[in-house]
Formats: C-alpha cells, sequence, structure tokens
C-alpha cells in the first residue's frame, strides 16, 4: 500500500529503525517533468521535496503518520518517529507518532536531531522544540544564519560566521562527550553536527572535524558541504562529486553507506545506515539502507 506523505516544513535528523514499509506514490496525482529539489533521511527512510513543491517519503513510514497535509514546501527534515516541511511561506509543521508543534514562527532553516528540532527565524533567532534532555533545547543568546541538530548536540553558523555550539557537555549522565561542542576558532559557512562529532566547511573550502573523529579522518579537497553520522560522513566536492569515509565505506562493510554513486550532487544527507542525495539533475540517489522503495516521478 503506497503512501504520500506532504508537510508544511522541514528540517529533522531521522533516527528511526524498525521494520521496512516500501512506500512509493502510484499513479495518482503526477505531474510531467516533476524532479527533486531536496532530500533528508533517518536511519531507515527518507522524504524529499520534489520541484512541485510537494513532500513524498518512502522506507520504513509508519512512524511517520502517512496522512497527506496540504501545502506546498520548499525543504523537509526527519527525527526518529516525526517528519517536519518548511512550507513557502516560512511556517513549519510537523507530523508524526512524538511529533510536537512547532513554534507559531516564520523559519528561514531548520533541522532536527532524534526526537527534538530547533529552527532559525527570519530575525536570526534560535527555537527548539520536542523533546531533549542535555541542553540541546537551550540555544545561547547569539544571532545565527543557520543551525544542524545532531542527537545529543546542536551546532549554528551565527551572523559573524563562526560556529557555537551546546548541549552533551562534559559532567551529563550518558551524555557522549568528545569535544564535538567545542569549535576550532574560525571562520564557516556550514556545520553539521553527528554523533559524537561535527565537521565545518571553512572560508576556503577546506572540511574541519572535531570530536571523536577529528581532521584525520577528513579526505583533502575542496568542498561545499558535508554531512556527518554517527561513524561516517560524506562532503560535496566543488565539482559536485560525492566523498565519503568512515564505516561502510569498504564494500561489504555494514549497509556500504559511505559508498556514493557516482555524478554530480548539490545536496547530500546521511544518517546512520542511509545515505541519500540531490544530482544537477534533480533526480535523488541513495545508497546504503534507504535504496530500495524510491518513488520514481
Amino acid at each position: 500500500m503506497y503512501k504520500v506523505i506532504g508537510v508544511m516544513l522541514l528540517l529533522v535528523g531521522g533516527w528511526g529503525c524498525g521494520e521496512y514499509y516500501s512506500n512509493s506514490p502510484g499513479e495518482q496525482g503526477y505531474l510531467e517533468n516533476e524532479g527533486w529539489l531536496r532530500v533528508d533521511v533517518s536511519t531507515s527512510s527518507a522524504c524529499g521535496v520534489t520541484t512541485q513543491d510537494r513532500i513524498l517519503c518512502w522506507g520504513d513510514v509508519h512512524r511517520l503518520d502517512g496522512d497527506v497535509l496540504e501545502g506546498r514546501f520548499q525543504d523537509v527534515a526527519l527525527a526518529s518517529n516525526y517528519v517536519c516541511g518548511l512550507g513557502l511561506n516560512g511556517r513549519v509543521a510537523c507530523q508524526g507518532s512524538q511529533a510536537v508543534m512547532p513554534p507559531d514562527d516564520e523559519f528561514v532553516q531548520m533541522s532536527s536531531g532524534r526526537e527534538y528540532s530547533c529552527g532559525v527565524t527570519v530575525d536570526g533567532n534560535v527555537e527548539c522544540w520536542g523533546f531533549a534532555s542535555y541542553g540541546q533545547m537551550d540555544p545561547p543568546d547569539e544571532r545565527f544564519k543557520s543551525v544542524s541538530a545532531g542527537p545529543w548536540h546542536v551546532c549554528g553558523i551565527t551572523m559573524f560566521d563562526e560556529v557555537v555550539c551546546w548541549g552533551a557537555e562534559e559532567g551529563q549522565d550518558d551524555a557522549v562527550d568528545f569535544g564535538q561542542i567545542f569549535p576550532p576558532s574560525g571562520k564557516y559557512k556550514s556545520v553539521s553536527s553527528g554523533f559524537s562529532t561535527t565537521c565545518a566547511i571553512t572560508m576556503d573550502d577546506a572540511i574541519r572535524c572535531w570530536g571523536e573523529f577529528d581532521d584525520r579522518w577528513a579526505p583533502d579537497g575542496l568542498f561545499s558541504s558535508v554531512a556527518v553520522a554517527v561513524s561516517y560522513a560524506c562532503g560535496i566536492r566543488i565539482n559536485g562529486e560525492i566523498a565519503c569515509w568512515g564505516s561502510g565505506s569498504e564494500s561489504g562493510e555494514g549497509e556500504e553507506q559511505a559508498i556514493p554513486p557516482e555524478g554530480q550532487f548539490t545536496q547530500v544527507r546521511v544518517r546512520t545506515f542511509s545515505s541519500c542525495g540531490v544530482t544537477a539533475d534533480n533526480d535523488i540517489k541513495c545508497w546504503g539502507r534507504v535504496a530500495e522503495g524510491m518513488p520514481t516521478l
């Protein structure tokens, strides 16, 4: 049985697991020449935004609640048990078994960890909602351009192009502390918060990582973006090719989630065993756990 999920906002990182449900849109409601603009993944599900501003999901979607939410969207993201979409009007709507009503503000960007989400408003403030226990819900009094939520910590790019992180601090019970909330000084374009590692793109397009897996793990070269999971990461090189490193980067290892396909990409997203990217010609390619059941437009 196929389901279509539409949402009015997005930005979430999903860490779900469980039984698989292939979820494709089927024949009804499709428009000619429709492609993909954005994608996000959880451990065993994925959702994308099409060029017709729709959100479609596949994989293990029973936790997302498959009802359709009317609206038009510019971005999407996944948590463990819910999905959020960023509407064209900047309003956030979330849906799923653990979805929490987001603030009634206008957002320009969002991201989610396991059971919580944070977003940047049009004024540059960060607001968070959901469930978190390690200080992720208490952003500092700064103005931000973007934010990235991991399982236990959050990092953001300030208006001064600096990285500021919070959550998962030393001394908190069960918090994983490898120094991932203590970024090196400098100016940065973007940042990605993983489980115990954080990576960012410097102003000269290099990858800088800190935490459990530092710069020694990252490949050389110039990159436009980076995405960090639990034990691996992927980045898009300036020429559009994807490079991945860490667990699952060898044939026969894990779900081979760190062995990317060839081609040129504009976006990449990774989670524990799942990776997806949007190609330069508006297609989606996935590798790892969510490679099966992707909708065909």
